[in-house]
């Protein structure tokens, strides 16, 4: 994933252990001319749970913040000290990487794809979870940017064209639908007020849907 910072440098993240010869977990800031690493843009990720993967699948802007979706449990950045709980999907200041200790949504499996609406006030994820902090939210959610990262009401709860084969890769939203797309080879769109499906779209059959723009 990339990211375009407010002070110019490129925010890159992924499957990778250092960058510019220096340690890096899965992500770094960048001179987008020089490509010498932004140190202002502190941030630390790590997975803490048995497997052990980290990778950090995608990112997006919304409002003041980058928000970071993929197989992780904690973050700390921006000058904290003590790491974060924020699993699959977590918020960072767009300035220097500074962590929300205030935001969590929790979800329970890797996030494949995040993206936020026009004003910032909604972040949607999808992959391969099912729940977030206990609710089903079955591989695409709809949080809020508030504190405490409260579910979209009414809670989003799709029906995929597979009832087991059915992680989801890709995700967007623009104006009132969200589209998303993954396994199956199908991409529905969804009204982003009740969360009704507006479109629904199974290509043939052998592949996956993997990014959506």
């Amino acid at each position: 994933g990339l990211a375009a910072l407010p002070s110019g440098s490129i925010v890159a993240a992924g499957d990778f252990s250092s960058a510019n010869g220096q340690p890096a977990t899965a992500i770094v800031a960048l001179d987008p001319v020089t490509g010498a690493t932004d140190t202002s843009f502190d941030l630390t990720v790590e997975n803490r749970l048995s497997s052990g993967v980290l990778r950090i699948e995608d990112l997006s802007i919304g409002g003041d913040y980058l928000y970071l979706g993929g197989a992780f449990t904690h973050m700390r950045g921006g000058g904290r000290t003590a790491f974060n709980y924020m699993r699959g999907l977590g918020r960072v200041a767009l300035t220097n990487g500074r962590t929300d200790s205030g935001w969590n949504p929790e979800l329970n499996g890797t996030v494949l794809a995040v993206d936020t609406n026009n004003d910032g006030s909604r972040v949607y994820a999808s992959g391969y979870f099912g729940a977030s902090r206990g609710v089903e939210t079955k591989r695409a959610a709809a949080v809020e940017a508030a504190v405490g990262a409260p579910l979209a009401e009414p809670h989003w709860q799709p029906v995929w064209s597979s009832s087991s084969n059915d992680y989801q890769r890709a995700i967007r939203t623009e104006g009132e639908r969200v589209w998303v797309g993954g396994s199956e080879h199908s991409m529905f769109s969804f009204s982003v007020t009740d969360f009704s499906r507006l479109s629904t779209s199974i290509t043939d059959s052998k592949g996956d849907l993997q990014t959506i723009e």
